[in-house]
């Protein structure tokens, strides 16, 4: 009969320890304060983003005529400017021969016969160098004007419910002493009416000057932004899955900021020719910068995303 011996164990081995689950420790909090700083993250970054539009090509006076560029890349705009001093130099016209008690009837009839070389003549005027000279001018008024209103240094430009309305007449000496012409030209310029330009921010003039002092401080805002990213994904309960949740966020808000804004550059109020024309030109040169800085915006939300997916799928298969 053979004795029994028990197993010897190696002194050398020793038993497997089980895996140690991921960032497990500290239950639901985590998901919830993760999913907090992502949406913050993502909120300050597209405020960042559209910060950094506004600084660049709405608060800055050099941006903004950038932006917006040469009467000559507006042909929508010459095109009304045209139509409209015509019809106004015609009223002008009309209006003297109804007061005009010797010769008023001749000048009525002459009327007619008139317009289509004052069109021609005006057309000419509107394509000249002085123009295009004066539509840098105006631009450059308008904008620091518009500027000075927002601060409330002036109230050139009337916000309300909105609406900014512009009254072009208020620029007319300044405009009208920039061209190069006859005194008695701009004499007679001095008494055009002008109208007005209105302009549907879709804000209220606490909000506009509210968003100027944010936009100068868009960088803080975004970095600030970034730090929450980090911290999203530094708090989630498994690796990776802060950066996609952040991301995620990121993405989303943008583009819904993208396309609630895009709506503000399309929306008119006007009813004249003339304003609908500058009101498009103003905010369709706009609208490509600030759909350019939201796009990355939301690209870097993807981006943000799929790199906290390569990091949970790598820590899945360690």
């Amino acid at each position: 009969m053979t004795d029994a011996f028990p197993p010897t164990v190696s002194p050398d081995a020793t038993p497997p320890t089980p895996p140690v689950p991921e960032k497990s420790a500290g239950g639901w909090w985590r998901t919830v304060v993760c999913v907090v700083l992502a949406v913050l993250a993502g909120a300050l970054i597209t405020a960042g983003a559209v910060g950094q539009w506004a600084q660049t090509e709405v608060v800055s006076t050099s941006g903004f005529t950038s932006a917006v560029g040469p009467l000559s890349s507006h042909p929508a705009v010459k095109g009304a400017m045209t139509e409209a001093v015509t019809e106004r130099v015609m009223t002008v016209l009309e209006n003297s021969a109804d007061s005009s008690p010797i010769g008023g009837m001749v000048l009525k009839a002459l009327l007619p016969s008139l317009r289509a070389p004052l069109h021609q003549g005006v057309e000419t005027a509107v394509a000249s160098d002085t123009v295009s000279k004066l539509w840098d001018t105006t631009m450059t008024s308008v904008h620091d004007e518009t500027m000075a209103s927002i601060n409330g240094t002036s109230h050139a430009v009337d916000f309300n419910n909105g609406i900014a309305t512009i009254n072009l007449n208020d620029f007319k000496a300044s405009l009208v002493g920039g061209l190069d012409a006859p005194d008695a030209l701009k004499n007679w310029a001095q008494g055009l009416d002008l109208g007005t330009l209105t302009v549907n921010t879709g804000a209220s003039d606490q909000s506009l000057s509210a968003a100027v002092k944010i936009a100068s401080s868009w960088l803080p805002i975004l970095l600030v932004g970034i730090v929450l990213v980090a911290l999203a994904g530094l708090i989630a309960r498994r690796t990776g899955l802060g950066l996609i949740i952040a991301g995620a966020a990121i993405a989303i808000i943008a583009l819904i900021a993208l396309v609630v804004g895009g709506k503000g550059f399309t929306n008119t109020t006007q009813t004249d020719a003339l304003s609908i024309a500058l009101s498009k030109a103003i905010m369709g040169s706009l609208q490509p910068g600030f759909t350019q800085n939201l796009l990355f915006a939301v690209g870097s939300g993807i981006a943000v995303a799929l790199v906290g997916a390569g990091v949970w799928l790598v820590g899945r298969r360690a």
